[in-house]
């Protein structure tokens, strides 16, 4: 099922435009579909969003499962927007705007790395 999901988003399959995406397996029969987002002017990430959206309903419709959450256990975003990255380099024009960005970039690792399931050897 995670393949065929890998193949409605990304572009090469005749997904979404500037979308590459690939199956990760994992123990359990549990899988990871990783996609990438290239062209984010054509493609965004609330394009991507409305896709798997999308194949979720096409699949409930086909099988017996029911709800999203029968399908899709978790899912997670990595990476900026293109007006993170802007507000950023605004930011970033001056000595004092960098030392302010690192110290929120530094804070925010923090928070990562005190959440429950994070090993402490990072």
């Amino acid at each position: 099922m995670a393949k065929s999901l890998t193949r409605f988003i990304r572009e090469r399959d005749g997904g979404l435009l500037g979308v590459e995406a690939l199956t990760l397996p994992y123990s359990d029969n549990r899988y990871e579909v990783a996609a990438n987002l290239l062209k984010i002017d054509k493609t965004s990430s609330k394009d991507l969003v409305q896709r798997v959206n999308e194949w979720v309903a096409c699949k409930i419709q086909e099988t017996s499962l029911r709800s999203f959450h029968d399908i899709i256990e978790k899912s997670y975003r990595v990476g900026t927007t293109s007006d993170q990255c802007l507000s950023v380099l605004k930011q970033c024009q001056s000595q004092e705007g960098r030392k302010i960005h690192d110290k929120e970039v530094a804070r925010h690792f923090q928070e990562y790395l005190n959440q429950p399931g994070i090993p402490a050897s990072f």
